[in-house]
């Protein structure tokens, strides 16, 4: 279906059998876990030690805190190949615990790396790259950068990825068997009767104890995203690499800000394109989040109503309404699967990130208004990643272990009612389903390992900031809210649909990119980029744009 690489996330699906949750984080608490990794100070420059330039305060309270002296030196990285090409693979071992690194368990992390293709004269560092989730494999990912990154970019960078600890290589997470994935990520995704948000509080709830089980307490304590960018910079320094460059995507725009947040003076050039903002937290970014979805969906209304196969008569909408009510009393059978509602909304969203697949969802709701739900299926089962076999990989269950240690949500069952309400009547389709989709966090066995704010990253280079206009999974407001966070963030606003922009078509915004990697030159103030290949232009003013009606 689709042949080019996803980076689908700033989200994904999730939860109690919900549709895309967020991207970055999300967390709600209760008991008491071990010290979340604190944030160390010391002496700049020391390409050495991952936490030698790290400035901020410790995100948990009374956390330790460990001087430069107490972090392990890296390991010298050993290489072999692996498929397909010119790639490299290797492991790394990496504290659990980052306020405590000298002693405990250790976590082996999946890197790989791409050698870059020009001269080595011309070489000019390591690039990492992440697409998104939480839980997409950056592994995977950058096997198949070369079809995402300009070519100039990759004659001068060595590409380098890790999957994050849980995710991909990286001690994934598996929470629950392919069957019971099934059942979870069925189940009603906007319950309202007492026996329906029974069903899932119960499911939820027993997903969180099959993690606890499985991973126990510590382990899910410290696979944040503050835990992942310590790591990045362990990694960097096993290259000795001074600084680095990074390009990230969706959920790795959280990451890249995090990084930069604690090791401001590590920062070569950063690209976060389909940016999170890090000062949402919980339901709060939920609702955001489901407004943009059903923006996009607007916008496939519109395109459908001159005529494709979902025309229906002109009224692409109300037959999509109805269709949508006639599977949530009786869901369709596929096989031995039923497309149940909240695989239906999957479905749609996972097509909704790329205009590039709206001739799918044309064709699968077309279908689907037939009695034939197998396209949508399929398109839900692309956003899960649900093998042919049954099985999943680690996303859904990285994507909850994650969030759910990343931010603050609510523990309060009438809070996520009321908010379910009001998600409604400002996203009616994917509102209450996304935000009951964070209901798991209320029953997560470890607390937030950080509170969610602004990040500033005060003494970074200039941090260059994509925000698409019609992104569905991360609205173009949190590209403007983390470029005026950022000391030194540069906005490049990017008008079209679908999430993400960089490798994506617009040769305008991969012209800028590679202005800017290759030769630290971000665009000038208030730039933006249609979808051909022409310089960016300037806007009078903040730069904001027209959005859709």
């Amino acid at each position: 279906m689709l042949t080019t690489p996803r980076r689908r996330l700033a989200c994904v699906l999730l939860a109690a059998g919900m549709l895309v949750a967020a991207c970055t984080g999300r967390k709600q608490l209760a008991t008491p876990s071990p010290s979340a990794p604190s944030t160390a100070t010391g002496t700049a420059g020391d390409a050495a030690s991952p936490t030698a330039t790290a400035t901020g305060s410790s995100p948990t309270a009374g956390a330790a805190s460990p001087g430069a002296a107490s972090i392990p030196a890296p390991p010298t990285l050993t290489w072999r190949p692996c498929p397909p090409g010119a790639f490299q693979c290797s492991t790394i071992a990496v504290p659990l615990d980052w306020s405590h690194p000298s002693s405990g368990t250790k976590v082996q992390l999946s890197l790989i790396r791409l050698p870059a293709s020009g001269a080595t004269s011309q070489r000019i560092g390591s690039l990492f790259v992440n697409p998104g989730g939480p839980g997409a494999s950056a592994v995977d990912f950058a096997r198949q950068i070369g079809g995402v990154l300009p070519t100039p970019i990759l004659r001068r960078f060595d590409v380098v990825a890790f999957d994050p600890r849980g995710m991909g290589g990286s001690s994934p997470l598996s929470c629950e068997n392919g069957p019971s994935l099934d059942t979870y990520l069925s189940l009603n995704p906007n319950p309202s009767s007492p026996a329906e948000i029974q069903t899932v509080i119960a499911a939820d709830q027993q997903f969180a104890a099959g993690c606890t089980k499985q991973y126990g307490p510590s382990f899910l304590a410290h696979i944040d995203t503050r835990t992942a960018a310590r790591d990045m910079d362990y990694i960097r320094a096993a290259l000795g690499e001074a600084t680095i460059t990074y390009v990230g995507y969706s959920y790795g725009t959280f990451l890249g800000a995090q990084y930069a947040e604690l090791f401001p003076t590590h920062v070569r050039a950063f690209v976060l394109d389909g940016a999170v903002d890090p000062a949402l937290i919980g339901l709060q970014f939920d609702v955001a989040q489901a407004v943009g979805f059903d923006k996009e969906l607007g916008d496939f209304f519109n395109a459908c109503v001159q005529g494709c196969p979902f025309y229906s008569g002109g009224d692409p909408k109300g037959a999509f309404m109805s269709l949508m009510s006639q599977i949530t009393a009786h869901p369709l059978a596929v096989g031995n699967r039923q497309l149940t509602l909240a695989l239906f909304l999957n479905g749609v969203a996972d097509a909704l990130y790329t205009p590039s697949t709206w001739p799918d969802l044309q064709v699968a709701l077309a279908a689907g208004a037939q009695g034939n739900g197998s396209k949508l299926l399929a398109l839900s089962d692309d956003l899960t990643e649900r093998q042919a076999d049954g099985s999943y990989n680690s996303l859904s269950s990285a994507l909850p272990a994650v969030n759910c240690v990343d931010s603050v949500y609510p523990t309060n069952l009438d809070e996520y009612k009321a908010k379910a309400a009001e998600a409604a009547k400002v996203a009616p389709v994917f509102g209450p389903a996304i935000v009951w989709g964070s209901l798991v966090c209320a029953y997560w066995p470890v607390p937030a390992a950080f509170q969610p704010g602004p990040v500033h990253a005060a003494g970074a280079p200039p941090i260059l900031v994509i925000g698409t206009t019609a992104d569905p999974a991360t609205p173009y407001e949190w590209a403007q809210s983390l470029a005026s966070e950022l000391s030194s963030g540069v906005l490049l606003t990017h008008v079209g649909e679908g999430h993400t922009s960089l490798g994506q078509g617009s040769g305008c915004v991969d012209n800028v990119v590679v202005t800017y990697l290759l030769n630290l030159t971000p665009p000038a103030k208030n730039s933006s980029c249609g979808n051909g290949n022409g310089a960016p232009t300037q806007s009078p003013g903040t730069g904001t744009v027209a959005f859709r009606q």
